[in-house]
């Protein structure tokens, strides 16, 4: 309930500073909903006063003469005419032993001693057209809202006779003059009887305003319909494009990974390769240099001490197994431990391919138009199956 009230004291503030801006208010939804509601009830009551009033113009007319009715009589049918029509009827279509017929249902009913004067009066008529003169009579007994706002002015001098258009005045002849007699032509002076016509002509003009404004709140309605329909697909479809953004980049994951790891199993291979060469160098190298060092000690020894039968007899030995470890082969180390390099992905080759490193999974778009999220969709999923 507050927050309706809260609303409604909203909605006075905007007609107030005519600026009509809903949307500022918190309670947007319910404002336009409260604005519905006042529209619609004002168009029913609008309507219903008028069909009212003119269903009141209907019935207070006879069916005979087709004036309001005097002196209203009913018959046992219901049906109600004035006293001289029904009558004069009587006296014209009256059937044999008193007896008559309806003028508009021809139900036949006896007429009693008294005859038609018998008849009963129709209160409720009658108190429909006292309804009606009083509001006839109301514009009769207005006061003129000028000298009546003098104190101590007379009743009688008081009474409107007139009503100025363009003031919106009820007047008096007196105060009536001066609103004919200026520079500029004067004002639009109308009796009270042309006021009466003139307010009954309004009523179609406010009739069809008020059945554009009832055009006018349903193409509202159908815009917050349509904004809602749009934003709800808006929502899901961006719930979509989100889904595919996270699986996408989790693809991209999952393929860097799985390159990283092809990437350290090469590398453990080749360390492993390596390790092993290196060990079998070293192992090969390490028994060459038992094999010199051997000859060298023992051919130092048998210079230092040896006699010279002793060097005679060695020397040739010596020397064939000197050239023989002379010509073992030394593995070049360099072949044994290769080079390994690392070279990562140029990024400025993949911006020169997708346009920029950003553009790794995909691109985002934003469109407006039907056919333009179209393209968005197919050029989202372009960028995103690149990879």
């Amino acid at each position: 309930m507050l927050q309706v009230l809260g609303c409604f004291v909203c909605l006075i503030e905007c007609f107030v500073c005519r600026s009509l801006n809903f949307t500022a208010c918190e309670n947007s939804a319910t404002v336009m909903y409260f604005v519905k509601a006042v529209v619609m009830l004002l168009q029913k009551m609008a309507a219903s006063a008028s069909d009212l009033k003119e269903r009141v113009r209907d019935i207070v007319k006879c069916p005979i003469c087709l004036e309001d009715y005097k002196d209203p009589r009913s018959l046992p049918c219901l049906h109600t005419f004035c006293f001289r029509c029904i009558e004069d009827f009587a006296a014209n279509h009256q059937l044999q032993a008193g007896s008559l017929a309806c003028p508009i249902c021809r139900k036949k009913f006896t007429l009693g001693d008294q005859g038609v004067a018998g008849l009963p009066s129709n209160f409720v008529i009658a108190d429909l057209l006292d309804a009606e003169k009083v509001e006839k009579d109301a514009l009769v007994h207005t006061l003129c809202e000028v000298c009546s706002s003098v104190n101590g002015a007379a009743v009688e001098s008081r009474r409107a006779t007139v009503y100025c258009a363009e003031c919106g005045q009820f007047l008096c002849d007196s105060c009536s003059m001066p609103h004919k007699t200026l520079q500029d032509g004067g004002h639009q002076i109308l009796s009270l009887e042309e006021y009466a016509v003139m307010a009954e002509q309004f009523g179609p003009q406010m009739d069809a305003d008020m059945a554009r404004m009832s055009q006018r709140v349903s193409e509202i309605q159908s815009k917050l319909h349509q904004l809602d329909v749009s934003s709800t697909t808006f929502s899901k479809n961006a719930d979509q494009i989100e889904m595919s953004v996270k699986k996408k980049a989790a693809e991209m994951k999952q393929l860097i990974d799985r390159q990283m790891n092809e990437l350290l199993e090469e590398l453990q291979t080749v360390i492993q390769k390596v390790t092993e060469d290196v060990s079998s160098l070293r192992q090969s190298l390490e028994t060459s240099l038992v094999f010199a060092e051997s000859f060298t000690a023992y051919s130092k020894e048998l210079r230092k001490k040896g006699k010279p039968c002793d060097m005679s007899k060695a020397a040739s030995d010596l020397h064939s197994r000197a050239v023989e470890l002379q010509n073992v082969p030394l593995s070049s180390v360099e072949s044994y431990v290769p080079q390994v390099v690392f070279r990562p992905c140029d990024f400025n080759e993949i911006s020169r391919m997708f346009g920029t490193a950003s553009s790794l999974i995909g691109q985002l778009a934003v469109f407006s138009g039907k056919h333009d999220m179209m393209y968005v969709h197919i050029c989202l999923c372009l960028f995103v199956s690149v990879f």
